[in-house]
């Protein structure tokens, strides 16, 4: 997280169908990187470019993670990209024959 509030986020995942990320998130995905630290590598290189200062991370990196889904899940939730748990329909039971 920079200073300004922008938060660079270098990744490995693949999402075929995308999806909306808040604005302040400076994205940068890598499918075909296998490799943590090849990846930590990319992400300190973008990091060191970028000229802007970061802020040290004052959270565990679990909690971190656990923020970036609810903040991702809430951005496509309000742009009608995912419907909200709150609507899903229950799953019909059937009867045992």
């Amino acid at each position: 997280m920079t200073t300004d509030g922008k938060r660079y986020v270098t990744d490995k995942a693949f999402a075929p169908y995308g999806g909306s990320f808040p604005e302040n998130w400076v994205l940068d995905r890598k499918p075909l990187s296998r490799s943590p630290v090849n990846l930590l590598k990319l992400h300190s290189e973008r990091m060191e470019a970028s000229g802007k200062e970061f802020l040290a991370r004052k959270d565990l990196p679990l909690d971190d993670v656990k923020e970036k889904n609810r903040l991702f899940k809430k951005t496509n939730e309000e742009q009608d990209i995912l419907n909200p748990q709150t609507k899903w329909k229950k799953k019909a039971s059937f009867p045992r024959r």
